[in-house]
């Protein structure tokens, strides 16, 4: 730079001087270096990434400005814009009436304020759920909701009183708990929505469903003995179909047969009217060899299916009866 004194020995303080006239001379080469080192400085902020499973809501000067799926994507430095990031493919969960997990490291602990709940019949269960749910709305998600797990634990248990109340203590603890588990989720997804929260209820599962702990041998004994009737039951429904299944198979034999012997009886009955009219047709037209013919072989069944055959001159008197003669005598 040809501005600069080249003397060896220099004092700073003309030097200073020295610089500060060269600046005034080229102000556009400092304008020109703040802008390199404020790009240089919001070029990170400029650039995010969205992952697959996320969607990214830009917002500029607070404002809404759009929505980003996943990539590398770019921005305006703050505070003109920035970026939120949520993720709208996994499943979060709230735990209700115990928190904890029964496994190596951690325990199971119970929450009694949440798990004891009033039934219809003004019973008491112990109940023990999970709310899972997905963030499918970013917008809605990011502006019409402060507080997600607030929100989603108390409209959980306002939506699980309110359906057991609908069951009696019995049915809650036994054979209703998919049942209340689709109701709850149904009624917590009309609460959600009305609350445009832009939260989905992927499921809600019941962990555990118990009486009290006071109750809870006598519950034992009922269901014992319940499980005793039930097998029973069973028992005597077995039975029963095989006493009606042997009996129908009973039913269709002897149905069979009798349509088998009648069939035989009206074909017998129809050859022999055929046979009948047969004859019928042959003596109207030689009524005596007919006769004749009817005679004789009436009397070869006869002599055939006899045992002894005897044959006496009538014109033979004193006969003895000689019964005891073995053979046939002629």
């Amino acid at each position: 730079m040809d501005d600069f004194p080249s003397n060896e020995d220099v004092n700073p303080e003309d030097l200073l001087n020295d610089f500060g006239k060269w600046i005034k001379k080229h102000p556009e080469l400092i304008v020109a270096a703040v802008v390199v080192v404020l790009l240089l400085f919001s070029i990170p902020t400029m650039v995010f990434q969205v992952d697959r499973d996320e969607e990214a809501v830009v917002l500029r000067f607070g404002a809404f400005a759009r929505r980003v799926d996943s990539g590398l994507r770019w921005k305006f430095p703050p505070p003109i814009e920035t970026v939120f990031i949520v993720n709208t493919q996994r499943v979060f969960s709230e735990q209700f009436g115990y928190r904890g997990e029964e496994r190596a490291g951690s325990s199971k602990r119970s929450v009694k304020e949440e798990s004891l709940i009033l039934t219809g019949d003004l019973g008491v269960s112990r109940l023990e759920w999970d709310i899972l749910y997905r963030k499918t709305d970013p917008m809605r998600f990011l502006f019409n909701i402060r507080d997600e797990s607030k929100i989603l634990r108390k409209a959980s248990l306002s939506s699980m009183r309110r359906v057991v109340g609908d069951f009696n203590a019995t049915e809650v603890i036994t054979v209703r708990r998919r049942q209340i588990a689709l109701k709850v989720k149904n009624q917590l997804q009309n609460i959600l929505d009305n609350y445009r929260s832009g939260i989905t209820i992927a499921d809600v599962v019941i962990q555990s469903s118990e009486p009290p702990d006071p109750v809870a041998p006598a519950f034992q004994e009922v269901d014992s003995a319940r499980q005793v009737r039930d097998q029973m039951r069973h028992q005597a429904n077995r039975h029963r179909e095989k006493v009606i299944n042997e009996a129908e198979g009973q039913v269709s034999q002897m149905v069979s047969e009798a349509l088998g012997d009648s069939a035989a009886v009206i074909n017998r009955a129809l050859g022999d009217a055929n046979r009948f009219n047969s004859i019928l047709t042959q003596y109207r037209q030689a009524p005596e060899i007919t006769r004749q013919r009817m005679f004789l072989e009436t009397m070869q069944q006869v002599i055939t299916n006899g045992e002894r055959i005897y044959v006496i001159d009538e014109k033979v008197k004193g006969l003895l009866p000689l019964l005891e003669l073995k053979g046939d005598v002629k």
